[in-house]
C-alpha cells in the first residue's frame, strides 16, 4: 500500500541522516514543491517507473542543490 512505501522511505530518510550526520555529510531536505500534502511525489515529477522520479524533478533538484549551496544563479 502507498502509505507503508512513504513510511518506509521515511525511516530510509531518517537513516540516512543520521548516518551522514556521523560522518560531518551535509544532507539537503527535498524542495518543498515535489511532494503533495500527504508526503508524496507530485505525479508532475514522476518517472516512468514506481520508484524513480523524472527530469523535471532532477532539474529542480539540481537548481535547489545550487542554491542551497550558495552557486545558485
Amino acid at each position: 500500500p502507498p502509505f507503508i512505501r512513504l513510511k518506509l522511505w521515511a525511516l530510509l530518510m531518517d537513516l540516512n541522516r543520521a548516518t551522514a550526520f556521523k560522518h560531518e555529510v551535509i544532507m539537503l531536505d527535498l524542495p518543498p514543491r515535489v511532494q503533495d500534502e500527504d508526503g508524496f511525489l507530485r505525479e508532475e515529477f514522476y518517472g516512468t517507473d514506481s520508484t524513480h522520479a523524472g527530469g523535471e524533478y532532477g532539474n529542480l533538484l539540481l537548481d535547489h542543490i545550487e542554491k542551497q549551496m550558495g552557486t545558485g544563479k
